[in-house]
Parts: C-alpha cells; structure tokens; sequence
C-alpha cells in the first residue's frame, strides 16, 4: 500500500481538528495510578477506579484496572477480554516472524504468498462485541497488519465519547500511564500535536497510543475506504499503519452503535 496515495479529504482534517481539541484535556490528575489503562467504563474483568477531567466540552474519560483474580478457587474468573487477546497474540506472532525473516528475501517471500498468512500481512478487521455481546460492552472496530494495530472505540458505560488507539512494537512502554505529547500525521493534512495517553498492559505485549476523540460520530466521519496513519513523538515515528476495507468497517460499526442506542 503506498501511504502517499488521496486518502485524506476535508472531513478528515476536521476530524483531526476535534480530536486535537478533545485530546487537549487529558492533563489527568490520577492518571498515574498503578496499573491503570484507559477505558470506556467498568465491564467484564475491570474495575474504574477513576476519570480524566472533563474539559472543553468532551466528557471525562475513565481509567480501569483489571480485577484482582478471587482468592477463593471455586470463585468463577473473570472472562477474557477478546480485544486484548487478538492484540497479544495475532499481531506479536507476525511480527515476530517478519523480525526473524527480515534479512532473508526469499523466507519473506515466502511468508507473503503464504494464503495462512497472507490475511494478516494484507489486514484483516475485528469487530466488538461479537453477536452475543452486552449492551455494556463498547462497540469496537479493531484493524491489525504486520504494522500494528489501530482500534476505534464508542461511547461506554462511564464514556460518551470515542477513542483512537494504536498499538505498535515501537511505542514506549511505560511502567504507568502517562500523558505525553504526540503527533498524530495524515497525508494532506496538517500534522496535529496533542496530548495523548501512552501505556503499556502486560496481557497486549505492545505499548498502546490512545486519542481521545469528541464523539463516535466524528470518528465514523473521518473513515475513509483506504487509509494512513503515523504517529510521532519528538519527531520520531513510531508505528505507521495502513487499513483498507474502511466503508465496510464504519457501517458496521454505525450499525453497532445504533443498536446500543436504543
């Protein structure tokens, strides 16, 4: 994919222009907590245990820990959460073979042709909940390549609005959450320089990058079919990701956030 191709219209610079704005109230008092990550509200196997201020007109955002394992072994565990899952594991594994192939053209070859693999190293989308998901689960879009992976998120239990999270082998990983300056790179647009939330859960073995963006709305209207994302810090890049498939992906998401509207 050639990151250099029209991806980017009037709607995405004004997408961009909003998550700058929103992104500018994470100057989190708490956000140091032990452990903490950013999340849409409490739900299977995490408890809130606090918010980012509310600013500028977008609503707090929660931050959650995983709920400690029940000292009792008849007590049930926690369920496993499918996103973190697919973070931890699809993405590492490739990843891992390219970085074991990287100086051998035709072992890289060959993983490319191969149709086991030819999904992730083209891309492939999740979606969240599965059919059988709560209301109280957030609808997700998730896209991962050999890259990284890019997930938007909507409105949850604690959260009204919307997030944009990358994961990369490139991206610091704090021992806590911190906010730290990035610069979010969209071919034909401005570059936009905001705070944003950088942290690291063991369970995803990859360091996360999360937006803050004002609502699902404006996220949904900056999806384009084909797409290019960087993101940097000091003028260092640290994950560059391409998606395709984009129309399908925003319908499907709308519809989800449609139903949990009701």
């Amino acid at each position: 994919m050639n990151p250099d191709s029209g991806y980017t219209r009037t709607r995405t610079r004004r997408a961009g222009a909003g998550l700058a704005a929103a992104a500018l109230c994470l100057l989190a008092a708490g956000v140091q907590a032990q452990g903490a990550y950013p999340c849409n509200g409490a739900g299977p196997g995490r408890d809130m245990v606090g918010m980012t201020p509310a600013g500028q007109g977008v609503a707090a955002m929660p931050l959650c820990v995983d709920r400690p394992a029940a000292a009792s072994p008849q007590a049930a565990a926690a369920p496993p959460d499918p996103m973190r899952a697919m973070v931890g594991e699809a993405f590492v594994q490739m990843s891992q073979r390219f970085q074991n192939a990287q100086r051998k053209l035709e072992e890289r070859q060959r993983i490319d042709s191969d149709p086991q693999n030819r999904r992730m190293v083209e891309g492939q989308w999740a979606f969240f909940p599965k059919a059988d998901g709560g209301r109280e689960e957030s609808c997700a879009a998730m896209f991962s390549n050999r890259q990284g992976v890019v997930r938007i998120m909507g409105p949850g239990p604690g959260f009204k609005g919307a997030t944009l999270t990358f994961w990369g082998s490139d991206i610091p990983k704090p021992a806590t959450l911190q906010t730290v300056p990035m610069t979010l790179l969209q071919p034909k647009a401005a570059p936009s320089t905001v705070p944003a939330l950088n942290y690291y859960h063991p369970d995803e073995r990859l360091g996360a990058i999360v937006f803050v963006v004002p609502s699902i709305e404006a996220a949904l209207g900056a999806f384009e079919e084909t797409q290019h994302f960087e993101v940097a810090q000091a003028g260092k890049s640290l994950i560059r990701i391409d998606w395709t498939g984009g129309d399908a992906a925003r319908e499907k998401l709308r519809q989800c956030v449609k139903r949990h509207a009701r």
